[in-house]
């Protein structure tokens, strides 16, 4: 290479290390000058006050403290500038211009002279480890590396002009420390500081862009576990079948933020999405701009200094590696302060909001430019694409997923989740079958319902349920009902005019087996079966019922659960005259519970002791009413065998439970109640449940519920 020629920068530190350079020439001369005033005070001694070492590492192969400086400091500087200014053009010339990440920076971050020599003040030991001894020594630099912000001002300022400059460009509110290069530690350092007090240094994010090897984009670890990269390895031909308009707005969302301006115009994207994951419609706006999402792990839920300092570093990230960064919000944090705080502290990064519901706050934050999308649930054929995607690898045959995208309103999250699941627990038995599936996708859909419904299970099957022919064959017709009403509608593309759901209403006398029928026949059609807590639902406040109701409704029919009003008498009853504003509001009520069960696309059931306190444009709307009738001899007979086998009791004659049958006319959950009693009873003697204990225990019940006992011979009673 001609010896003329400024030779190119190999690396970034190298360039670096020239920049820094006046500052070193400074802080040299700034030494000497304290050792020679030093020395007239204590003569030679005076030269251990400053460590020889110290300058020895400012003045590299200068041969000591005592060798003059240039006279004219300030055409020394310029001079090392002009080479600086010389050794970057050749850089650029040789094709090696990713090594000036320094002029990439300020670009980006667009610092001003006087905070790039701010930055520079800070960053100096991390570049070479002279500056780490001097500085300790002669800046009062702590163990942590943090520097008093008055001593960075002192170094760069040439005179008190440009002092004061530099300790304006330090306050909190001014683009060095708002942009998150420097963060301040001290006493108000987020929000104002008082002079001399705050301390500063380099950002890691930018210690990290300038010194290290590779794309900052796959370095996320450097913000300390503040934000993490969100991981995506679909490209565009992998996206949904979505429908034309939400593909139209995703990409006007796209093209809106990466035209805005950061610093200028800035843009905040919000996603509000009920289908997909927000964070993956996130990653598909990012992909429009060929770019990746940073996620923040966490939003406060206030302005604090932690939370600003947070967010700054995040979207310093974001700006030097050209990421979008996202933040999910969840509902329980989106208040106007929370939000606006967000935004003030991440403004400079394109910042997407991505959130599972609407963000009313929002409409509280005012002075920001806001662009929305929606993405709506997801309908069959997007489930169906999203089950052949997470599980089509897997052995599962298409016919079963499509069944899945079928049966249940699984949206993204939960499909990605039942195939996570099923990808942890394999079977030896080979591919999980439909059952299997259903039953993890239903775990998952029905967690909403569990703070207003109570989960029934039973083991019980059709057999073990006791009841008159007649009603054994209505049970019947519905659980087949069930079991081919989908496949009909897919084969003859029937619609009906009130709903595609099914209801019953089970009514009879209390214990008839109007609740152990709804398990049993829910188990038939492998569905959850939830208890609807009344309490829980019906409110006093006006129009709060029915939110809850609906919000039952809403998610039993995404779980594909049964629901159960046990005793809706108080719900469903008649509707009377209206005489007061509380017998409006309850026909209101009514009024919205024809509407929404007609509406429902899954299977509601409802009990109650008298069908005649049902309203009856009710009743005509439910397409299966089956009478529970108060068990006949026989039937009495077949129930006191079915519990005593339960309860193992061979020593019960014969005699004895036929007589039982005929003596007590109770029905099916009494004649279970009185055969415990007997069990328990024959346990605390140590001993089986015999004739006499039973018929003690029958006998009770029986007058528990007003019977009259009459006189009766028993048969086989022991002594």
């Amino acid at each position: 290479m001609n010896p003329t020629q400024p030779e190119p920068y190999a690396t970034t530190r190298e360039h670096l290390r020239d920049l820094l350079e006046p500052l070193r020439m400074t802080l040299a001369h700034r030494a000497h000058v304290q050792v020679e005033a030093r020395s007239q005070v204590y003569g030679d001694a005076g030269e251990g006050v400053v460590d020889a070492m110290t300058l020895a590492f400012l003045m590299d192969n200068l041969e000591a403290h005592r060798v003059a400086l240039p006279q004219d400091l300030s055409l020394a500087l310029r001079r090392g500038g002009t080479r600086v200014a010389a050794r970057e053009a050749a850089t650029v010339a040789a094709g090696a211009g990713a090594v000036l990440r320094w002029n990439t920076l300020a670009e980006r971050l667009a610092l001003r002279p006087g905070d790039r020599q701010l930055l520079l003040a800070a960053l100096a030991p991390h570049v070479s480890t002279a500056f780490v001894h001097a500085y300790r020594r002669l800046m009062d630099m702590s163990d942590d590396g943090a520097i008093p912000t008055r001593r960075l001002a002192d170094l760069v300022a040439r005179e008190d002009a440009t002092r004061w400059e530099a300790a304006a460009a330090l306050h909190p509110d001014e683009r060095l420390i708002r942009s998150g290069a420097l963060v301040l530690a001290g006493a108000g350092s987020a929000f104002g500081t008082l002079p001399g007090v705050a301390r500063a240094w380099a950002s890691p994010v930018v210690v990290d862009f300038l010194l290290r090897d590779g794309p900052l984009a796959d370095r996320p670890g450097c913000l300390g576990g503040l934000a993490r990269l969100l991981v995506d390895d679909r490209d565009d031909d992998s996206d949904p079948p979505w429908s034309s308009e939400v593909t139209r707005h995703v990409d006007a969302l796209a093209e809106a933020l990466f035209a805005a301006d950061p610093e200028t115009t800035p843009l905040v994207a919000v996603v509000t999405s009920e289908g997909l994951a927000p964070l993956s419609v996130a990653a598909r706006v990012a992909r429009r701009g060929s770019r990746r999402v940073l996620v923040l792990s966490s939003i406060a839920t206030g302005r604090t200094a932690e939370s600003a300092v947070a967010y700054r570093q995040a979207a310093l990230l974001a700006r030097l590696a050209g990421l979008v960064l996202a933040a999910p919000i969840p509902p329980d944090l989106a208040s106007p302060g929370a939000l606006r705080h967000l935004i003030d502290e991440t403004r400079g990064a394109p910042l997407l909001l991505a959130s599972e519901q609407p963000l009313e706050a929002l409409s509280e934050v005012e002075g920001v430019r806001m662009r929305h999308v929606r993405i709506p649930p997801l309908g069959e054929v997007e489930r169906r694409w999203l089950w052949h995607r997470s599980l089509g690898d897997s052995g599962i045959s298409g016919e079963t997923l499509a069944e899945l995208a079928a049966s249940f309103a699984l949206q993204e999250p939960e499909i990605l989740a039942v195939a996570r699941h099923v990808a942890a627990e394999p079977s030896d038995d080979g591919p999980p079958t439909f059952g299997v599936l259903a039953r993890e996708a239903r775990r998952r859909l029905s967690r909403g319902l569990e703070g207003v419904a109570e989960r029934l299970e039973t083991r019980a099957t059709a057999d073990d349920l006791i009841v008159s022919a007649t009603c054994r064959a209505e049970l019947d017709g519905l659980a087949e009902y069930v079991r081919f009403l989908r496949e009909v509608e897919a084969r003859h593309d029937i619609v009906t005019t009130r709903g595609r759901g099914t209801s019953a209403l089970f009514h009879g006398p209390s214990g008839t087996g109007k609740t152990f029928a709804a398990a049993v026949v829910a188990r038939a059609g492998h569905r959850d079966l939830f208890r609807i807590d009344l309490a829980q639902v019906v409110d006093k406040y006006i129009g709060e019922t029915e939110k809850k109701l609906d919000r039952v409704f809403t998610l039993a029919e995404a779980s594909d659960s049964v629901i159960l009003f046990d005793e809706a008498d108080s719900l469903f009853s008649k509707r009377g005259s209206v005489s007061s504003s509380n017998d409006r509001y309850a026909n209101m009520q009514v009024n919205f519970l024809l509407q929404r069960m007609e509406s429902y696309r899954g299977m509601s059931i409802l009990t109650t002791n008298l069908l005649e306190s049902i309203d009856e444009a009710f009743r005509r709307r439910i397409q299966f009413t089956i009478h529970f009738a108060k068990p006949d001899y026989d039937e009495r007979l077949r129930l006191w065998r079915l519990y005593l086998s339960k309860v193992g009791s061979p020593a019960i004659p014969d005699d004895v439970v036929e007589q039982a049958a005929d003596v007590f006319d109770m029905t099916g959950a009494h004649i279970r109640s009185a055969v415990i009693k007997a069990a328990v009873a024959g346990a605390s003697r140590g001993g089986p449940i015999t004739a006499r204990v039973l018929v003690e225990a029958a006998t009770g019940e029986y007058r528990a519920l007003g019977g009259l006992v009459r006189a009766v011979e028993w048969d086989g009673l022991d002594d």
